[in-house]
């Protein structure tokens, strides 16, 4: 791995945690949580979530913060008013973009066989 990669890795785990522990309920016990299966499936999930805004966001700093910006319409405790309604963004805007970067790839491919 090189240098700059590990510095995303840090930071994306370091936002991760930040995220897992602001959405999760303040009178719970957060130290027991992480025995469960679920809190780990959620801190790998929103890991790869927020390592793709990371790169996302050293190529273009705006897509990047809108995609950092989806992921907090995921947790419920954050718009609890809207729960379990927003998530649709946040895959639809991350597909999206997964999309965008698979068709740039596929269009410099075509252009190198020209």
């Amino acid at each position: 791995m090189n240098r700059l990669n590990r510095i995303q890795v840090i930071f994306s785990l370091f936002i991760t945690f930040l995220l897992v522990f602001f959405s999760s309920n303040a009178n719970e016990k957060l130290f027991l949580k992480f025995i469960e299966l679920s809190t780990f499936l959620t801190i790998v999930f929103y890991f790869f979530l927020v390592y793709i805004a990371v790169n996302a966001y050293l190529k273009n700093k705006l897509v990047g913060i809108s995609l950092l910006f989806t992921v907090l319409f995921l947790p419920p405790n954050i718009f609890p008013q809207y729960k379990g309604e927003l998530f649709p963004i946040t895959y639809s805007v991350y597909i999206a973009y997964l999309l965008y970067l698979l068709n740039i790839k596929i269009f410099n491919n075509w252009k190198k066989r020209l």
